[in-house]
């Protein structure tokens, strides 16, 4: 069975192709996104490339680097332009992370994470409330994280009072996190 056809039952939408190509072109950037691409290319060849080893190495944040993608747009690169982002398609994001991931793999998945787990959420679910008090700030330098919980966990993915501690992303510099939590009961028999 053809991708195509799998896809339309699974989802029953009459013509897939033609839906998937009116949001965006999987074999041509728009001149925005080329601009986009050479951006990124350039900051991660600047800025990531000579010290990604050493970021390994020593476990380091790439704090200076962070606020600087903050002020070239790259941490809102979904968000809504009326809330401080850029207001960009994820396909502009995937450019975005696949330029920094080439130079630095672990500043490509802060940018991601950032972007579809924090503000992206926030962008499309919080409130205006929620937007201007938690979104705006950090579309230009701040980051966010997200958190992750499971009932059933093993005890070495919670600190000893029980909280979240393995499962938080860049948990050491953000001022604000969202956390998943899985609640369902199910039975183990």
């Amino acid at each position: 069975m053809s991708l195509r056809k799998l896809t339309t039952n699974l989802f029953r939408v009459p013509d897939v192709q033609n839906c998937v190509l009116r949001c965006f072109s999987l074999h041509k950037l728009s001149e925005e996104q080329l601009m986009l691409q050479q951006m990124c290319r350039d900051f991660a060849e600047t800025e990531l490339k000579p010290i990604a080893a050493q970021l390994d190495k020593e476990h380091r944040f790439p704090a200076e680097q962070i606020k600087k993608m903050g002020e070239l747009g790259l941490l809102g690169i979904t968000v809504s332009d009326e809330y401080g982002g850029a207001g960009q398609d994820m396909l502009s994001l995937a450019v975005a992370v696949e330029e920094l991931a080439r130079a630095c793999g672990g500043t490509g998945t802060i940018v991601s994470v950032h972007n579809c787990l924090y503000v992206g959420l926030l962008d499309r679910c919080g409130t205006p409330e929620q937007k201007e008090k938690f979104l705006r700030p950090f579309t230009s330098g701040t980051l966010g994280c997200f958190a992750l919980s499971e009932p059933e966990q093993q005890k070495n993915s919670f600190d000893e009072e029980g909280g979240i501690q393995h499962h938080c992303s860049s948990m050491q510099h953000p001022f604000l996190h969202i956390t998943f939590v899985l609640c369902l009961q199910y039975d183990r028999n």
